[in-house]
């Protein structure tokens, strides 16, 4: 038996045809990715290898054709070895194990493997792409690499990447609904355990435990009161006024990052409190009813802010985000022109909040946007649940 999935040989050579369709279109002779072994960054050494990171610098190099090499610490070299994977590894051997950031004196940056993994595939010169240069490349690797190799223009196709990644296959959607079988569970747990006088901690703490019984990499299991600002649980306790929103968001064991969320409320929540739960559960809907194949982006965010500004509320976080193997485009904002496309997947949480009592409400739900228009992922409908314990 495996000891954890790993993406079929299938889909990781769909994926690398099309990012490398994209390089012959931006003219790369390589390209470089970035990850670290965290939620937002992880997901790029994941789309090409399923590699699952815990070293805080990583790399992929891929090349207009093949398959990438990974260029890794030690120990995630042991970890994919053990998965099965270790022919995408590039054979060199770092001195120190762990290959964090925080290196042993006179130990080599993570950029000598990556200038050894370069020159040995015949990259010495011309335009090479770099995805995650502005938010993951440590810039110590960065130098090290312009000085060895000063030849080559390196150019940051983070965009074109996420682009391309942003589209799910329909083997890729399937994953998805894999994790999301299991977001679904942790969201009904909160459902049978949220209750007066209980701490964050208890609640989120038997959510915890269910999801990573069932092998999920990372999470952030939240219960937010006041504005709902997302943040750690607390030890703060349950009360009968309260309204409060949940949210379930994972890295599936197949790698895929999913989001599931609601507003509860307690039996005396005020009536001002549950008139912002309605005004935000509307804004759900119409960013839903947005997520049309060819409408802009920003339709969603927009709409959403046209629903709490009639009701003299205003927006909190952002409207939502695209999801896959981990964030992805679109980001529903306020900026972007761009349609929507069949194949994305779009995680939706207009978050409102009423700026006179300081109370704000959330509901999260995930779509795949189809010709025929957005198909939910949840087995459980939006709506504000009640909390009677």
């Amino acid at each position: 038996m495996a000891i954890m999935p790993v993406t079929s040989r299938s889909v990781l050579e769909d994926r690398w045809a099309r990012v490398q369709a994209m390089m012959k279109r931006e003219h790369l002779q390589a390209l470089i990715l970035c990850g670290r072994g965290k939620i937002g960054s992880y997901g790029n050494i994941y789309y090409v290898s399923s590699l699952y990171l815990y070293s805080v610098a990583s790399y992929a190099v891929l090349l207009p054709d093949g398959p990438p090499a990974l260029i890794l610490g030690n120990r995630d070299q042991q970890f994919a070895q053990d998965l099965g994977i270790g022919d995408l590894v590039h054979e060199y051997r770092a001195a120190d194990f762990t290959s964090t950031m925080y290196r042993v004196a006179g130990q080599a940056p993570m950029g000598q493997q990556l200038v050894h993994a370069l020159r040995q595939r015949k990259v010495t010169a011309g335009p090479v792409g770099i995805v995650g240069l502005a938010t993951i490349m440590p810039i110590e690797d960065y130098v090290y690499v312009q000085k060895e190799m000063p030849e080559i223009e390196l150019r940051d196709v983070t965009p074109a990447f996420s682009a391309v990644k942003g589209i799910k296959s329909k083997e890729e959607v399937g994953l998805i609904e894999e994790t999301y079988a299991i977001a679904d569970a942790g969201f009904k747990c909160f459902a049978e355990h949220l209750a007066v006088g209980k701490t964050e901690w208890e609640v989120c703490g038997q959510v915890e435990g269910l999801v990573r019984r069932q092998g999920v990499l990372q999470s952030y299991i939240m219960s937010q009161h006041g504005e709902q600002y997302p943040r750690c649980a607390t030890a703060r306790t349950y009360r009968e006024d309260d309204l409060i929103a949940c949210f379930v968001e994972i890295i599936g064991p197949n790698g895929c990052w999913v989001e599931k969320g609601s507003t509860f409320a307690f039996p005396k929540a005020s009536a001002k409190a549950l008139a912002v739960a309605d005004n935000a559960a509307r804004a759900l809907t119409g960013v839903e009813q947005s997520l049309r194949a060819g409408a802009p982006v920003q339709s969603a965010f927009r709409t959403a802010r046209d629903v709490a500004a009639g009701a003299g509320y205003h927006m909190g976080v952002w409207a939502g985000h695209g999801v896959g193997v981990d964030h992805d485009v679109p980001i529903l904002g306020d900026d972007d022109a761009s349609p929507f496309e069949v194949g994305m997947v779009v995680a939706a949480h207009p978050h409102v909040v009423d700026p006179s009592t300081g109370t704000g409400a959330v509901f999260c739900e995930q779509y795949l946007i189809t010709p025929e228009g957005p198909r939910r992922f949840s087995r459980y409908a939006p709506e504000l649940h009640r909390v009677a314990r």
